[in-house]
């Protein structure tokens, strides 16, 4: 898998975009596959996944939101659609949230819209070496 991503920032919004390939070695000719990453379904061996959001910045950079939207194509498949939003809270300078979350809105597989959606939560704390330790009391 290939994945090329970066953001667009622009006063107080910013986007982000990602554009990822995928192959299956060995795959059978001729057989389906329910491919995990990009939640689609493969009659051939590779995918291409576009996805992207624009963010609107408040709380002084601490809290985002915005629609997001994800692409699948596949050869020999029509492509696959989904909406969906991002959202992201700065708690301090070290720990933070973020969701993304799209669900199918155009689709050619009959497959439940909850198993073809695609989501990412992480709760991420960062620290630097040589970082001040906190003051005790």
């Amino acid at each position: 898998m290939r994945t090329f991503w970066g953001f667009i920032p622009a006063g107080p919004t910013f986007g982000y975009w990602e554009v990822s390939e995928i192959w299956i070695p060995g795959k059978a000719p001729g057989d389906a596959l329910f491919e995990e990453y990009t939640r689609f379904t493969l009659n051939e061996n590779s995918a291409t996944t576009v996805r992207g959001g624009w963010n609107l910045l408040l709380l002084h950079d601490q809290l985002f939101f915005g629609p997001a939207a994800d692409f699948v194509a596949a050869p020999g498949r029509d492509s696959l659609l989904r909406l969906g939003a991002n959202f992201a809270f700065q708690f301090n300078e070290h720990l933070s949230f973020m969701a993304n979350f799209t669900v199918p809105v155009v689709s050619p597989d009959s497959i439940d819209w909850f198993t073809q959606s695609w989501g990412v939560g992480r709760l991420t704390y960062r620290f630097a070496t040589d970082e001040p330790k906190f003051a005790s009391s």
